[in-house]
């Protein structure tokens, strides 16, 4: 690999910077227009990717920012069939529960993350089999009231 020093680098950029700009110079309007729309749609499509494939941080404040956020969601969804000691609000919808339990899973500490999988996969069934509802709230019940414990000695309402 060529190694250039860094007086060296600025002059290649510059040269390649004021080729570029000669090029773009002798397109017709209408291919600079494809050509900026072009750059511009890669450079969306960059930041996109960044920030799509940048994980996201797992810690108890993320935790408790995602919890509050998914709290008031949860409260403003009407509903009283299916309870949650977590999110202290009934629904009518147990795949809304699954849903803010899936995005608290992406920022989840290690240590209560098999909880959230645990209590998710349990309301995604209940949602398909409404019939499981006992033996599903019997399973549910000590992650429920574990992680709901857990979530109020760590984050504030």
């Amino acid at each position: 690999m060529l190694k250039h020093k860094p007086f060296q680098r600025d002059v290649i950029i510059r040269v390649m910077y004021k080729k570029l700009l000669a090029k773009l110079k002798s397109l017709d309007p209408k291919q600079r227009a494809i050509a900026a729309a072009s750059i511009l749609i890669i450079a969306v499509l960059i930041v996109l990717a960044a920030t799509q494939l940048s994980a996201p941080k797992r810690s108890v404040a993320a935790y408790c920012k995602v919890y509050t956020q998914e709290k008031a969601r949860i409260a403003k969804l009407p509903g009283n069939t299916y309870p949650s000691l977590l999110f202290d609000h009934p629904q009518n919808n147990a795949s809304e529960f699954a849903i803010s339990l899936g995005r608290l899973e992406k920022v989840a500490p290690d240590e209560v993350k098999p909880d959230i999988t645990t209590l998710k996969s349990l309301y995604e069934k209940l949602h398909k089999d409404p019939s499981q509802m006992t033996s599903i709230s019997f399973a549910a019940d000590p992650v429920d009231t574990s992680l709901s414990k857990w979530t109020s000695q760590r984050c504030e309402d």
